[in-house]
């Protein structure tokens, strides 16, 4: 089955055409004239902002004095690398280091075996009703 369609058709005002019209033909007119375009000026140099420009023109010289600061930071910062610390060590230091770990492990060492001796000492020699015991807690006769 066909589907039925319908067509509209809407007429504008025909003072409505006659506007537009003008209002073209008005923007034509006035694009086609030509616009003055205001140059931009500035206001000129008085004679201390012209002896300033003449000196800097001097400045120039100052760029050896520049890369050569810019080398030195960069020496600068080369000392706060491994490398660069390197040479500041103390060719002693390595051995008081190893020598002072050395001691503190003798000296950790000898604090526990106290420490063992006094828990030791805490243990019964003997208990009546077990039987007899030695000073480390065994019993002397599992002991061959």
């Amino acid at each position: 089955m066909a589907t039925p369609t319908s067509t509209v058709q809407q007429y504008e005002q025909p003072w409505a055409s006659g506007m537009r019209q003008g209002y073209l033909e008005s923007i034509a007119n006035l694009a086609g004239q030509p616009r003055p375009i205001p140059v931009q000026q500035y206001a000129g140099l008085d004679p201390m902002e012209m002896r300033a420009r003449e000196m800097a023109g001097g400045l120039g010289g100052f760029a050896p004095y520049i890369k050569q600061g810019g080398e030195m930071m960069q020496q600068g910062a080369d000392y706060f690398t491994p490398a660069g610390i390197q040479q500041f060590y103390n060719p002693f230091e390595q051995d008081v280091v190893q020598q002072t770990m050395q001691d503190m492990r003798e000296q950790n060492l000898q604090q526990g075996v106290l420490i063992e001796a006094e828990l030791l000492v805490q243990v019964p020699l003997a208990d009546p009703v077990a039987g007899s015991w030695d000073k480390k807690g065994r019993d002397p006769s599992a002991v061959a």
